[in-house]
């Protein structure tokens, strides 16, 4: 590919590393015919790499692979045609890739190459089966030597990660071709150290120079907000959904959202064994998802398993999860449970997207707000843009911490930011003795609202 997309293809730091090299070159080029020659040799990294650097970059594009292939099935050849068609759109490159234009980091983008895709796929499955339907795949779905299991219905899709924290990274409506798990998550890119290095050098000018104002004034005219370098907080891990956490009562919702707390587990990135089981008439499903692990509390390790059970039926908009947590060590166990859900609804402060919980709107309901509130039974994300709302019941009410995940971006018009997701922690404080299990059960539908 060109040059420029070669130095964005670069990790972080080694893209700010090249971009440093780059530029000293140039600086010496005209006395150094060394530097110049050397400059027609220096191209950077390679464009696969994108799909490793940005991990929502490879799925998207093995959604578009898989896709194709099932399009690629279809007989009839007007059917083939309409559908292959919106392939070619899911193809559209600009969410395949970042640099100096919003690419992946653009919501919307992603959302329209996830609609032609899911359309597609309907037209590809409606070739084979129609009415109420429900099956599993397991396979390595992104390429990277580990199987994902994809759960496949005429309402819902739902694709699992047994080996990366038994998380659930895609799921879809299909009657409003949407894909609620397309999340980006907080990642470092080069230019946040220039984002940086400015807000610092800014801050020194306008306190030692009497013009001080103007050059904050004129540092300022590369980003379309002030004070964006308060949102440079990095994810640990991707923001995929059902991630269980455990915690000490000193986190805060403020710690989780900056990713400054430390996990007592290693449940989050670590695989589950899985077991899928379908029943007898065909139409329903099950996904089993457990591990053992230990918890570091204190000096002391104490051991428990987590085992998440999933239940699907043909037809749904619903799903239910059952968790069981069972003291599997000799001593009792004090701790803090929760499970992460992450919901890229693309749109976070607007009138027509908000929040509702136990039945009312919070003071603040926007999906880009930040609360926390106690005894939740059941809350709700609506988008009515795209006619859409997600909902959970808790069997055990349960505390939740709700946040927007922003990232700050390239774009043509200079640094933003961007709302990606709202993310979710429901927890809830438990105590087991030896050999005690805690359960409890949530249920998930997708609404189509009027």
């Amino acid at each position: 590919s060109y040059s420029e997309m070669l130095e964005w293809a670069l990790p972080a730091k080694t893209g700010a590393d090249f971009a440093r090299l780059k530029k000293a070159l140039q600086a010496k080029a005209g006395q150094d015919e060394a530097a110049a020659l050397a400059l027609n040799f220096i191209r950077g990294g390679f464009w696969r790499n994108f799909l490793v650097k940005y991990p929502e970059i490879n799925t998207q594009h093995k959604k578009m692979y898989y896709v194709s292939q099932k399009v690629a099935a279809i007989k009839n050849q007007a059917q083939y045609e309409q559908a292959r068609d919106l392939v070619w759109q899911g193809q559209c490159n600009e969410t395949y890739w970042h640099g100096v234009f919003g690419g992946i980091y653009l919501p919307h983008l992603r959302t329209a190459t996830y609609a032609a895709l899911i359309e597609a796929e309907k037209l590809a499955d409606a070739s084979k089966q129609a009415g109420k339907w429900l099956e599993a795949e397991q396979f390595d779905f992104d390429y990277d030597g580990k199987p994902e299991v994809l759960i496949n219905g005429d309402v819902q899709n739902l694709y699992f990660d047994p080996a990366d924290g038994g998380s659930l990274f895609e799921w879809d409506f299909r009657p409003r071709n949407f894909n609620l798990l397309n999340v980006l998550t907080r990642r470092p890119e080069a230019y946040h150290q220039n984002l940086l290095e400015t807000a610092q050098k800014q801050v020194e000018q306008a306190e030692n120079q009497p013009e001080g104002r103007e050059i904050l004034l004129a540092a300022l005219s590369n980003r379309k907000e002030a004070g964006l370098e308060s949102l440079l907080h990095y994810d640990r891990y991707r923001r995929a959904s059902f991630l269980d956490h455990f915690l000490t009562p000193e986190v805060t919702l403020d710690h989780f959202y900056r990713s400054e707390y430390s996990e007592i587990s290693d449940f989050v990135r670590q695989p589950y064994e899985f077991e899928v089981k379908k029943g007898k008439k065909g139409n329903k499903l099950k996904l089993k998802l457990w591990r053992e692990g230990q918890l570091k509390i204190g000096e002391e390790q104490k051991l428990i398993q987590v085992s998440k059970r999933f239940k699907f039926e043909a037809g749904s908009n619903q799903f239910e999860v059952k968790y069981t947590l069972t003291n599997i060590g000799s001593e009792i166990l004090n701790t803090i449970f929760g499970f992460e859900t992450n919901y890229g609804l693309n749109s976070g402060h607007a009138d027509d997207s908000f929040y509702t919980i136990n039945g009312t709107r919070p003071e603040n309901s926007y999906l880009d707000s930040r609360g926390e509130s106690e005894g939740v039974q059941n809350l709700s994300l609506e988008n009515n843009w795209f006619k859409l709302g997600v909902s959970l019941e808790f069997e055990h009410p349960a505390k939740l911490w709700r946040f927007p995940i922003e990232t700050v971006q390239n774009s043509e018009g200079g640094l933003e930011r961007v709302y990606q997701a709202s993310c979710l922690l429901s927890h809830w404080t438990i105590t087991l003795n030896p050999g005690e299990s805690w359960i409890s059960r949530i249920k998930f539908s997708l609404n189509q609202l009027d």
